[in-house]
């Protein structure tokens, strides 16, 4: 291979006919892998599932719903009835599940494939992905074999092949090589059509997931602060500069915003979704392996316990990427400390890597949550619709891929520039580290993700089905509006959504993600106490609806009337589908929202104001009476569907005496709502239990995700339960 050095300072070699048998042998290489770990699933993928619940199993099902019902190529119908979600926020893939569609719409019906062909597209991502990897590797000059060992060893060693379990959109790992790849082939001649296919790429990825493209305005912006710096403006001048930063890096995703804002009708989304300081990575996430088996022999042998890190949080780097980050990052201590600030910009004195690096190290930095880490969280409410990508660990796997290119490509450039059997040996380590770890890393992937098909369930067919608007389950569940979370805890997720794909019958229930504020509390209405009849009935139709419930799942009074109201239309493994007319469903359900508040045996406090919810401010206080053995806590809220106010967390602390907490409980008030009063104020109900020797109780608050302002609890009251005399 040749090494040019273009007129921009930038060095990379070109390809040749020999790449094409280097690039055959590593498709092939990684498709042996791929059996061998796979084995004959990979010869059933349509009936495999890689999640058995969770965002896994709602991507199948949306996808397949969105496929087969759905009119509309923007919108579906399958939760969230009556009012449907935009097909951006269901985790369904778009770009995938729209081509299904049209291709099953207007060519051949290949909708009973899309299960297949999504898993397939997740493992074709790792033979491609290897790939350009190998590309890259050849483009930096890298020598064909080591590219081939190389590349082969860092896709299996992925933290992306974790997200094949669930958040399917997530695991291609084709998408950030390719950015990379482009990257270098624009570097090399910057020309503006070079520039367009960085674009699409970047339209792309934003349509798979909004994270990847989180990824490339990293990658972009820092790209061009390098190339500012190097290419002359008489090889480019300032004004082709911006216009082609404009391309790359604005343009993608104000496509994104144009198609959202002439396609989805919803304009309250929450805009501070809750995780972005708990989904975050750590340095021992990223530098120790933690998920491997030396790791995990490690940790016990230190008694290391990093239960504190989520599973979110973990991106791996490799030992060799993390060996060589250590002694750059010192390295880069020296520069500063002995004032060499030039030496930062090139740090392996190489302009393609170094820029590389740092766009690496950033998006490192910003996966662990800085600066905000440093007690700078309130800067978060100034992020705007940055801050809807709260899973910031994710940025962590463009520092993965960079590290791992460059500890092989710096490796390769040692041994050539000065022979030794010391550099030979080196390189020949990193690959059999990078081999064997991403053995550990991939070996048990199959058990993980070779499961039967979770939503093929032919006898869950229904008589006439366009008899029935929508399916109930009960006890309602309702997640994805980051301000009100009712999970599913009778586990009906998984039986409703095969109920609903094998009738074409929407779900009222709703497991999505940003989900419409105003829709949210229309949904869950129904099951809530309050003086007005729920206005999410207006929306319905005169057909019938069908409950979904589980057999060993208790449910409250109303609930119970509604089952006792239906008819028997399936039960089988444990869970019960009745039909009850959408008639006596209103009924019963307008019936048991009554509201009694006024009890005498309640102790009253009135209202309280806080004058600044951001600190963690008393309520009140209380002395327990002696013998009191349970407690109930009622209090109102105005303004309570506004976004973020249903997260403001109510402490409940019960003290022997002031230096002996007896109970301490923290939970956001979402968790005790229980009605609406007429003017939209909130109501709610916390109950605990209460310790002996119980001497008094403090009812605490916080809310550090809204600006400093005042917040009133209305009508606060206790009442109590006291043991019986003997």
């Amino acid at each position: 291979m040749d090494s040019k050095r273009s007129k921009n300072g930038f060095s990379f070699n070109s390809l040749n006919k020999r790449d094409i048998a280097g690039a055959t042998v590593i498709i092939l290489i990684n498709v042996c892998i791929s059996w061998l770990l796979f084995g004959n699933m990979l010869l059933q993928l349509n009936s495999v599932s890689f999640a058995k619940s969770g965002d896994g199993l709602k991507g199948y099902y949306t996808s397949s719903y969105h496929i087969k019902f759905d009119k509309s190529y923007n919108h579906t119908e399958g939760m969230n009835y009556p009012f449907g979600e935009h097909i951006f926020f269901t985790d369904s893939q778009p770009l995938v599940t729209n081509t299904i569609k049209w291709i099953s719409h207007n060519i051949t019906d290949i909708s009973n494939y899309s299960t297949g062909i999504i898993n397939t597209l997740m493992l074709l991502s790792i033979i491609i992905g290897s790939l350009i990897i190998y590309l890259i590797f050849r483009k930096l000059g890298v020598s064909m074999l080591v590219s081939i060992l190389a590349a082969s060893s860092i896709v299996w060693l992925s933290p992306q092949l974790a997200r094949m379990g669930g958040h399917f959109a997530l695991s291609y790992i084709t998408h950030i090589p390719g950015l990379i790849f482009l990257v270098i082939l624009f570097a090399e001649k910057p020309l503006f059509i070079r520039s367009l296919w960085i674009m699409l790429w970047g339209l792309i990825l934003a349509l798979t997931h909004l994270y990847f493209y989180g990824i490339v305005a990293i990658m972009i912006i820092v790209f061009w602060i390098w190339a500012a710096r190097m290419i002359p403006a008489n090889i480019i001048s300032n004004g082709r500069k911006l216009l082609h930063f404009v391309i790359q890096a604005i343009i993608p995703i104000l496509l994104v915003q144009l198609y959202l804002g002439f396609t989805d009708s919803v304009a309250d989304r929450p805009g501070s979704p809750w995780g972005f300081m708990h989904y975050r990575a750590y340095p021992e996430s990223v530098f120790l392996p933690l998920q491997l088996p030396h790791g995990e022999w490690l940790a016990a042998r230190l008694g290391f316990n990093h239960s504190y890190i989520d599973w979110e949080g973990h991106a791996y780097a490799g030992a060799a990427a993390s060996i060589l980050f250590a002694v750059i990052f010192f390295r880069m201590l020296y520069h500063l400390i002995t004032l060499r600030f030039s030496c930062l910009s090139n740090l392996f004195r190489n302009p393609f890597l170094s820029m590389i690096f740092w766009a690496g190290f950033l998006a490192l930095l910003y996966s662990f949550a800085v600066p905000f880490v440093f007690n700078l969280e309130w800067l978060l409410k100034y992020l705007g619709p940055i801050r809807q990508m709260r899973g910031v660990a994710r940025f962590a796997w463009l520092f993965f891929y960079v590290m791992n290119i460059i500890v092989i490509v710096m490796a390769y450039r040692k041994l050539k520039q000065k022979p030794s059997l010391l550099w030979y040996a080196l390189l020949v380590l990193i690959i059999i580290a990078n081999s064997t770890e991403a053995y550990y890393n991939s070996r048990s992937l199959k058990n993980f993700i070779d499961n039967p098909d979770q939503l093929s369930a032919t006898h869950r067919y229904v008589p006439e089905p366009k008899n029935y608007q929508a399916i109930v389950p009960l006890p309602y569940f309702h997640v994805g509006s980051e301000n009100i979370s009712w999970t599913d805890d009778a586990g009906l997720l998984p039986e409703a959504f095969r109920l609903s794909l094998c009738n074409g019958i929407p779900i009222t229930g709703v497991y999505l993600s940003r989900t419409s504020l105003e829709q949210t509390y229309l949904q869950i209405s129904p099951f809530l106490t309050g003086e007005n009849p729920p206005a999410v009935f207006k929306l319905y139709d005169c057909r019938n609806i069908l409950l979904l419930t589980a057999d060993d799942f208790p449910l409250n009074e109303t609930e119970m009337q509604l089952i006792a109201e239906s008819s028997d239309i399936l039960h089988c493994e444990g869970f019960r589908v009745g039909s009850i007319p959408f008639r006596s469903y209103k009924r019963i359900i307008e019936q048991n929202r009554g509201m009694s508040t006024n009890d005498e045996r309640f102790q009253k406090f009135g209202d309280i104001t806080i004058p600044d919810i951001r600190r963690y401010s008393r309520v009140i206080e209380a002395e327990i009476p002696e013998g009191a053995v349970k407690g109930w806590l009622f209090f109102a809220v105005p303004g309570f569907r506004k976004d973020l106010i249903p997260r403001t967390t109510a402490n409940i602390v019960i003290q022997e005496n002031p230096q002996s907490n007896l109970l301490d409980d923290w939970k956001p008030i979402a968790h005790s709502l229980t009605g609406f009063l007429s003017d939209n104020t909130s109501i709610h109900l916390i109950t605990f239990d209460i310790p002996a020797n119980a001497k008094m109780l403090h009812f605490n608050t916080q809310n550090k995700g809204l600006k400093k302002q005042l917040f009133t609890y209305k009508d606060i009251r206790i009442a109590y339960t006291f043991r019986e005399e003997p």
